[in-house]
């Protein structure tokens, strides 16, 4: 009795069947752990959006008290741009609450490409404001207690 070599023609290609499987089985293996953590970057992406919504709204509102102090001091053109300001960012709130993660995700893309130069000041400024805001939120817990 004769034993074939694994590479020898006469085997039926077994050894070369079964690395096509395997690399099948590994492709399967990365496109669903790759689908996996998109998932779960778009869930908590959800869960946050709620959040930032609701500091956007906060920033919206605080602007707008700063746009009627200012214009009560008879500052009318820094209370228009603030007043400005004020709606934008509550426009901004309106479309986080209202757009699932993904279609934002897709919305920044776009923006980042067409104008990288304002996607990056407005993360800087929206850095800014996020601090700002839990900073004094902090402050007034620390008050509290």
């Amino acid at each position: 009795m004769q034993t074939q070599h694994p590479n020898t023609p006469g085997n039926g290609g077994t050894e070369s069947s079964t690395q096509t499987d395997l690399g099948e089985k590994a492709r399967d293996i990365s496109e669903e752990a790759k689908n996996t953590a998109r998932d779960r970057a778009l869930d908590e992406a959800e869960g946050r959006k709620h959040d930032a919504s609701n500091i956007a709204g906060a920033g919206a509102r605080a602007l707008d008290s700063a746009a009627s102090s200012l214009d009560e001091q008879g500052q009318e053109t820094l209370a228009q741009t603030t007043s400005s300001l004020a709606s934008s960012l509550s426009e901004f709130a309106g479309k986080l609450e209202h757009k699932n993660a993904e279609e934002l995700l897709q919305d920044a893309t776009r923006l980042a490409r067409q104008n990288p130069a304002m996607f990056v000041l407005g993360g800087i400024g929206a850095g800014l404001i996020l601090s700002r805001f839990l900073k004094a939120s902090s402050n007034s817990q620390g008050s509290q207690h």
